[in-house]
């Protein structure tokens, strides 16, 4: 039997991206979604996730906003926020530290998994897996 995934991306983001995906899901517009861990509507996002038991959920590594779960001097800019995509399309990439970059997706991994959800797949949010200190660490 073939089968069409169709994934959101940021969930958790904001409420409003929480209500809409789940909306679509519900509408059976998608079958995926992946979680930010490091927003501030991550306890929200998990109690709707856990009344949505048949919608998929992956991990979305967030590098490049919000602030970082860890303490990661080369991925922050001066209010301990990430550094902004743009910056990371820039070459900003070239100067990260591969094992800050290793700490900080162990602790995303970490935190979606102690959530108690069943996670089905990762991928990176703003397509920070494309480089290659990101994709060697995932």
């Amino acid at each position: 039997m073939k089968q069409l995934i169709v994934t959101a991306d940021d969930f958790g983001y904001s409420k409003y991206t929480n209500e809409a995906i789940i909306h679509c899901f519900r509408k059976g517009i998608i079958t995926s979604t992946s979680l930010l861990v490091n927003t501030k509507y991550f306890d929200e996002s998990i109690k709707l996730l856990k009344r949505n038991r048949n919608l998929d959920v992956g991990i979305h590594v967030n590098l490049t906003e919000f602030k970082p779960l860890t303490k990661s001097p080369s991925l922050v800019d001066k209010n301990y926020n990430f550094i902004d995509k743009t910056e990371w399309f820039n070459g900003y990439y070239k100067y990260v530290s591969k094992h800050e970059i290793e700490k900080e997706i162990e602790a995303q991994l970490l935190k979606a998994f102690s959530s108690g959800l069943k996670i089905t797949h990762i991928n990176g949010h703003n397509h920070i897996h494309i480089f290659p200190k990101v994709i060697d660490v995932v």
